[in-house]
Parts: C-alpha cells; structure tokens; sequence
C-alpha cells in the first residue's frame, strides 16, 4: 500500500472553469438581452413586447434566432477567464 499522493494538475479543474463558465453565460444571455432591451427602452414609448416569453419570440421571429446572441462576445471574454480562474484557484486551495 503506497501513501503517495498523486501530482495534481490545476490546469484540468481551470479547465473546466473554462468551458462551465462558457456555457453559463451562452445559456443565460437570451435572457439578459432581452431584460436589458426591457430596462433600456424610452420612458413613454412602447416595445412590441412586454415580457421575457414575448420578447424571445418578437425577436426570434423579426431578426432570427442568432440576433438574440448579439453582445455576447465581450461577456464571454470576461466570463470564460473569471470562471477558470475561480475553479481552478478553488481547486488549489481544497487540495
């Protein structure tokens, strides 16, 4: 029986971050779109929405389905890193 403990690697877990982080925020941005596109509209005028199930359908249908993805880019760039950094950090630390 050998006590040896295995070599860790911090890079799979930063990884992992990596892609999980990648994905969270490809799932999540539809919504936040359309929430911002909601929060940012002129006191006193009208979308031809009013909610989080119209607005993706509104949208989908008027710009097509790639348009609800539209500012993503920077929020990956941000996310994908921050996430890595934070399972793999995390991974050091418990180990």
């Amino acid at each position: 029986m050998s006590t040896e403990k295995k070599k860790f690697n911090p890079l799979l877990p930063m990884a992992a971050g990596c892609i999980a982080g990648g994905i969270e925020a490809t799932a999540t941005w539809p919504m936040e779109f359309i929430k911002t596109q909601l929060q940012l509209r002129a006191k006193g005028s009208q979308l031809a929405y009013d909610g989080m199930i119209s607005g993706l359908t509104y949208t989908v249908r008027t710009t097509g389905f790639f348009s609800l993805y539209r500012g993503l880019a920077p929020t990956l760039i941000g996310s994908i890193p921050k996430a890595g950094i934070r399972f793999g950090l995390n991974a050091v630390i418990k180990d």
